[in-house]
């Protein structure tokens, strides 16, 4: 989902974008519909911008994942094993707990994570660690961890 973040719902914004480009990019085209005596040929060019399309969107051509070994395009997925122990002002041990920390690539990656990492059915929210602790407790490796915080 690039640089706008992987909780953000990249396909809906791509869909407002090409609704206001079409209707932007169309409307001559109903001009240009009306002086023709036979739009037959403009139908044709339509339906096959449609089907081509069509197939693009609908076959393993615009899926973005690929095993290919010649052309690879793997899912990425950020895992991370993470010990976490919790000190009060004083500096003594309150609480220690261990887990993994998922780090959404795109919006893909919570679902077919699910299947390889057994444990994630038993997630449970850090809500309140991230009341009371700074950054939810997590360990921060890379800056688009902070930007989902």
């Amino acid at each position: 989902t690039g640089r706008i973040g992987s909780d953000k719902n990249a396909d809906l914004i791509i869909g407002i974008f090409s609704l206001f480009f079409t209707i932007l990019i169309a409307s001559p085209f109903v001009t240009l519909a009306a002086h023709f005596r036979n739009i037959k040929f403009l139908l044709i060019f339509f339906g096959t911008v449609f089907a081509v399309s069509f197939i693009i969107v609908f076959t393993p051509l615009g899926f973005p994942y690929t095993g290919n070994k010649s052309s690879p395009a793997p899912q990425r997925y950020w895992i991370i094993h993470t010990n976490r122990v919790f000190h009060n002002e004083s500096g003594f041990e309150v609480r220690r707990d261990s887990g993994y920390f998922l780090l959404n690539m795109d919006r893909n990656s919570p679902n077919q994570v699910k299947s390889y990492v057994k444990e994630l059915a038993r997630a449970r929210s850090l809500e309140d660690d991230c009341k009371n602790h700074l950054m939810c407790g997590l360990p921060i490796v890379h800056s688009k961890m902070a930007e989902i915080m």
